[in-house]
């Protein structure tokens, strides 16, 4: 993620709704970190680790921090890069 890209936030329903499924092609997932770190991931990248069925409520526990390895405090927003 560069700092140059611009991203817009999607609504995708309310947070404890939110499925893998609705992750249509060109909406990524952002991840946040208290200790500053960003991470986006990709529709495909979610697709292909977790069933479409799943809520982002029962992976979140999996997002970890790569700079300091955290998974307590992560937020996660969907977004898609404003061209």
């Amino acid at each position: 993620m560069e700092k140059s890209e611009k991203w817009e936030t999607v609504i995708l329903g309310p947070r404890w709704q939110v499925r893998v499924r609705d992750f249509l092609p060109g909406i990524w997932l952002r991840l946040k970190c208290p200790c500053g770190h960003e991470a986006v991931v990709s529709t495909e990248r979610m697709h292909a680790h977790h069933p479409p069925y799943m809520r982002l409520k029962e992976i979140e526990y999996k997002f970890r921090c790569r700079a300091c390895g955290d998974n307590k405090e992560i937020m996660w927003s969907a977004v898609k890069l404003i061209s």
